[in-house]
């Protein structure tokens, strides 16, 4: 037997790193088997005892396996959730800008019909000015949820301050617009509360449609378009 085979032992550290949590499992079980059934074997039986030797062998080989294995899986989860924690919005749980562009470039390869919709908070800045940050943004996190209520809101993104956004696939223009009528109808029917006294707040809107290869501050630009025309043209208004 061959003094070399307990290198081996090093080998599910190179798996795991190199190959991930699946292929290093597996690489790491044919490898023991292997070396398992040569020490077994070929032992010198006048320098070893085969049992004891294959016995002290596969102890400290699961040892190290067991250690790779549960560092993999605990990176996999440490890595999954800073992942989510960079494409979701810290206040509201809704994505963020980030992860909006990212679902932008898919869909943009494929190209289906989406249609962008733009939606402010009108004069946010007066709540919090009268009723303190932390019921604006009690109210920024009810607007994100009422939005994503929406049976044909698949994810609702916040784009910064009290601007959101939706994408909605595969829709007409008509659909659309009912389904953004439907979002502006809902805020403003829904009553915020505050220690002080209810708030009452509506929303404008500005809608875009997907031109073919535009890129995205394009797309995004002409949603913002017709959201300064919503609120030109008084607020609480979808414009298209």
């Amino acid at each position: 037997m061959r003094a070399s085979i307990f290198w081996c032992m090093a080998l599910p550290i190179w798996y795991y790193s190199l190959f991930g949590l699946r292929k290093g499992f597996y690489f790491s079980a044919l490898v023991m088997a292997l070396s398992a059934a040569i020490l077994f074997t070929r032992a010198d039986t006048n320098l070893y005892m085969p049992y004891r030797t294959l016995f002290n062998f596969s102890l400290v080989y699961i040892a190290i396996w067991l250690v790779c294995h549960l560092y993999e899986v605990q990176r996999r989860k440490v890595s999954s959730f800073l992942h989510s924690l960079a494409l979701q919005d810290a206040l509201t749980g809704v994505c963020n800008r980030h992860a909006l562009e990212n679902d932008f470039a898919l869909i943009q390869k494929q190209f289906i019909h989406i249609h962008m919709l733009l939606i402010d908070i009108d004069r946010f800045k007066n709540i919090n000015d009268k009723f303190g940050h932390d019921i604006g943004d009690a109210v920024l996190i009810t607007v994100a949820n009422i939005l994503g209520q929406s049976k044909q809101v698949q994810e609702v993104y916040r784009l910064g301050g009290e601007e959101f956004i939706i994408l909605l696939k595969n829709m007409d223009h008509q659909q659309v617009s009912e389904e953004a009528e439907k979002i502006r109808q809902a805020i403003e029917d829904e009553t915020f509360h505050s220690h002080q006294e209810d708030i009452k707040l509506t929303v404008s809107i500005g809608i875009s449609s997907l031109q073919p290869e535009q890129e995205f501050n394009d797309f995004l630009r002409a949603a913002d378009e017709k959201l300064y025309q919503a609120k030109r043209e008084g607020r609480n208004k979808v414009c298209f």
